[in-house]
């Protein structure tokens, strides 16, 4: 199923209710920097129902105020490359979607400099995606992260997905 409006992950929800899932605060306290980028689990589907098996990404979190999600995956002529976070200030609350003091909070992390079919988002009016996740582990060193992610190219094509990363 696309959630058109953004990552809302029936297992994300049910994970987060998980004992080994950090919550924010836990998260902000890890040792940086951390990088995951060992492709566990998940599924990602389209509007059209195609599932994707071939999936990888890297979440990579350099600082507090620097958490970015790389995401790439194809199926049937449909080839994905996305980036979320831009690298600076959007970092751990904003992957939590919780806690934030800029703007925009809540929203995850925003849809970077990706492409769809080789052809960049921001050729398409309207295009958006976003990025959430939890970090899965105890004390100041993750042992993986769970994410959720979409991302819309208006009238084109739409995608939407979870992934643990280790």
């Amino acid at each position: 199923m696309v959630d058109h409006d953004g990552p809302h992950s029936p297992l994300m929800m049910n994970l987060a209710m998980a004992k080994s899932v950090m919550n924010v605060t836990q998260a902000q306290s890890i040792i940086f920097p951390q990088t995951f980028s060992s492709h566990v689990g998940g599924s990602v589907t389209d509007e059209l129902g195609n599932v994707y098996s071939s999936i990888s990404g890297t979440l990579t979190l350099t600082s507090l105020s620097n958490v970015t999600l790389h995401v790439a995956t194809s199926v049937a002529g449909r080839n994905w490359d996305l980036y979320y976070g831009n690298g600076s200030t959007e970092g751990v609350q904003h992957f939590y979607g919780s806690g934030c003091s800029a703007s925009p909070c809540g929203l995850g992390l925003q849809l970077a400099s990706s492409t769809y079919n080789s052809t960049a988002f921001t050729s398409y009016s309207g295009s958006k995606g976003e990025a959430h996740g939890v970090l899965i582990g105890s004390g100041s060193t993750p042992a993986g992260a769970l994410t959720s992610f979409s991302a819309t190219v208006p009238g084109t094509a739409a995608l939407s997905g979870v992934m643990v990363l280790k």
